[in-house]
């Protein structure tokens, strides 16, 4: 799971044992964990992001939060380790947003005008109402207004490019509603921007 020379068996243990109040095992197992959840952070704010914000705060975080919330937790090894992702690319999330809105360069106002896809005509024509350079600014107070899901959507798909699948599992939707997401968000900023 989190680390390579644990077993299945030597998680369960562990898991059991901090769960049964055993504070060794408890910080055992977040120790265990931790470069796990740096490959979680580094993943989620890869580009540019991941210059301005430390992926170690964001599992500092992630700890905190799980250890407050561990006594409730219910799950097995694996839905731990799902659960902490989440956590994770959450907070990634938060800090990505809470950045974005008191930095003094705004992290909207740094989208390309390049090519967003290149999997279909629809998405091509798309990316064009991205590509006008005389529309930069026009483009960022389209992005701003957006809902905060649609722009991390943005921030997924053309940021950090990750297909419709990967969207779909880190936006907890499927891939079909992902990709309708993305058709509406482009045709709502191309009358943004009309």
């Amino acid at each position: 799971m989190g680390h390579p020379n644990l077993s299945s068996e030597q998680w369960d243990r562990l898991l059991n044992e901090a769960r049964g109040g055993d504070v060794d095992a408890r910080n055992q197992m977040w120790e265990q964990l931790r470069s796990y959840l740096m490959l979680v952070a580094d993943q989620t704010l890869n580009g540019n992001l991941s210059r301005k914000l430390d992926a170690s705060d964001v599992v500092q975080s992630t700890m905190l939060q799980a250890e407050k919330g561990f006594d409730t937790f219910e799950g097995n090894v694996e839905a731990l380790r799902a659960w902490l992702r989440r956590i994770t690319e959450n907070n990634c999330h938060d800090k990505w947003r809470k950045f974005s809105q008191t930095a003094k360069r705004d992290v909207s106002r740094e989208v390309e005008l390049s090519p967003l896809l290149a999997d279909g005509e629809r998405d091509v024509s798309a990316s064009k109402v991205l590509q006008r350079k005389e529309s930069d600014t026009q483009l960022v107070e389209a992005i701003r207004s957006l809902s905060a899901t649609k722009q991390r959507l943005i921030e997924l798909r053309h940021r950090q490019g990750f297909s419709y699948a990967e969207i779909a599992e880190r936006m907890d939707m499927t891939e079909v509603a992902a990709r309708k997401m993305w058709s509406r968000t482009i045709e709502e900023l191309r009358n943004k921007l009309a």
